[in-house]
């Protein structure tokens, strides 16, 4: 079965300020994701995607599109998400299969 990486990149705000952050800190404004172009990306990927979602400083699930973005991704293949614990897992996790989620919690 061939095989595909989507890195989908979340910078944008955190709910913490870690002294060890490789972001310094810094404050970015949070972009909103076109969803029906990640839908169009998928769909046009084939049968088995593998995804990671990555954030270089900031807080995946403090991101307003997070559940929606996740429940698009986990339909085509397994997400692994890196999360700093600070939001209810109930909060963000998809609603559709959850099972393909691996969080990777700090």
């Amino acid at each position: 079965m061939p095989g595909f990486a989507i890195d989908l990149a979340m910078r944008g705000r955190c709910n913490y300020s870690c002294y060890y952050c490789v972001a310094g800190n810094v404050r970015e404004k949070v972009s909103l994701h076109s969803l029906q172009k990640i839908q169009e990306i998928y769909d046009s990927l084939g049968s088995f995607t593998v995804t990671g979602l990555e954030c270089g400083g900031g807080e995946p699930t403090v991101h307003p599109q997070i559940r929606d973005i996740l429940e698009s991704c986990t339909k085509y293949g397994i997400v692994s998400i890196p999360v700093n614990n600070s939001i209810p897992p109930e909060k963000w996790i998809p609603r559709t299969h959850s099972e393909r989620m691996l969080v990777r919690a700090a």
